[in-house]
């Protein structure tokens, strides 16, 4: 679990730090420092989708980052964090969130659990990334 949460904390970080984006400007022999100032994730929202075990702790990971935590879970669950925010609405995590981490196990009901009329419903300059997708 914690080397998943640490790899889903990375591909926040290099998403949004823009990472691959600088790499291949340095093997270019450029270095353009403007175009890769990226986004800080200090004072920003993370939506969690799915609190468990791994989601809990990727929260916790965006938390020491200064992150607003922010969760859609459709199962009842016990959050000792009270920074954390229950979303009930996946309408509306999707559309406050900067930063949109899908934590789902890969079942029946979570496969194609995103569509495309959601993806229009986030931020403009939003980022996903994916903390968990297998079958159990």
């Amino acid at each position: 679990i914690t080397s998943t949460a640490e790899l889903t904390l990375a591909l926040v970080l290099n998403l949004s730090r823009r990472l691959p984006h600088a790499y291949m400007d340095v093997l270019k022999g450029r270095w353009r420092r403007d175009h890769f100032l990226g986004r800080n994730l200090y004072k920003k929202s993370g939506g969690i989708i799915g609190m468990g075990r791994n989601g809990k702790l990727i929260a916790k990971y965006c938390s020491a980052f200064g992150m607003k935590v922010n969760f859609f879970e459709k199962k009842k669950i016990k959050i000792k964090n009270k920074k954390y925010t229950k979303i009930k609405a996946l309408k509306k995590i999707l559309r406050i969130s900067d930063f949109i981490i899908v934590c789902l196990s890969l079942e029946r009901d979570t496969i194609n659990f995103l569509k495309y009329s959601d993806f229009k419903k986030m931020k403009k300059n939003y980022l996903l990334a994916s903390g968990k997708l297998k079958s159990n």
